[in-house]
């Protein structure tokens, strides 16, 4: 195991949980223009965020790093879903595909979901 890894183990298993979750909320919402901007391109980089799909590219329109987590994209960059089609306002992975039916049931960040209440509805059953 490397130093860093080494170090974030340390921080997660040996700090209390509510401790870590506060200093991350901290850092979150830090609106130091060094702290928060270094966040920002640090992010950047290792998420690979093509930011020429944002629509404010500049790091200083963000008062911290929440701002830019949440930060908007250019019209028109992502075009919804036809009607046919589920679209997700979030970026991410797919882990598998195929067809799915009224009683299929998906696991999300170790949570059992039915597909309706994925949906909203059972309109698609």
């Amino acid at each position: 195991m490397s130093l860093m890894q080494n170090l974030n183990t340390l921080i997660q298993y040996g700090l209390p949980g509510h401790m870590l979750s506060r200093a991350v909320g901290q850092l979150a919402f830090c609106e130091i223009p060094q702290v928060k901007n270094t966040l920002i391109q640090q992010f950047i980089k290792r998420f690979e965020i093509q930011m020429d799909e944002v629509a404010e590219p500049s790091l200083d329109a963000y008062p911290h790093f929440n701002a830019f987590f949440t930060r908007a994209l250019k019209a028109g960059i992502r075009p919804l879903a036809g009607t046919d089609q589920i679209a997700s306002p979030a970026d991410g992975t797919i882990f598998s595909g195929g067809q799915l039916s009224g009683d299929t049931r998906l696991t999300a960040k170790g949570h059992h979901f039915a597909l309706a209440e994925l949906l909203g509805s059972h309109e698609y059953d």
